[in-house]
């Protein structure tokens, strides 16, 4: 398991690199971009911050997010957004028997 490094400041502003499985042009649709925006928007009523600042291109996606005072828990504000988005993009369709148990998990 990695060993990251991650700073942990209340209130602090971060800077987020998401990158697509693969580094598919996901983002070359604009309903996608729509899925995108839906996620984010859920994610910060749950758990709010302040988007400075956003590039989305066709694989990748940058993020300059301001977190509250005192909070400083980005990883679950990334996570949640991830999930959300990729409920929206795959639908209720049935998980391939491929998938992990943990992954299985996310998608309920």
């Amino acid at each position: 398991m990695p060993q990251y490094r991650r700073a942990h400041i209340p209130g602090s502003a971060i800077f987020i690199t998401c990158i697509t499985y693969q580094r598919k042009p996901i983002f070359q649709n604009p309903d996608n971009i729509q899925l995108l925006r839906r996620a984010l928007a859920q994610t910060q009523q749950e758990k709010p911050f302040t988007i400075i600042a956003a590039v989305i291109l066709p694989e990748h996606l940058h993020f300059l997010w301001q977190l509250p005072g005192q909070d400083c828990n980005y990883s679950a504000r990334v996570g949640r957004m991830k999930v959300l988005f990729t409920r929206a993009l795959c639908g209720n369709t049935t998980p391939p028997e491929s998938l992990s148990k943990s992954r299985k998990k996310h998608r309920e």
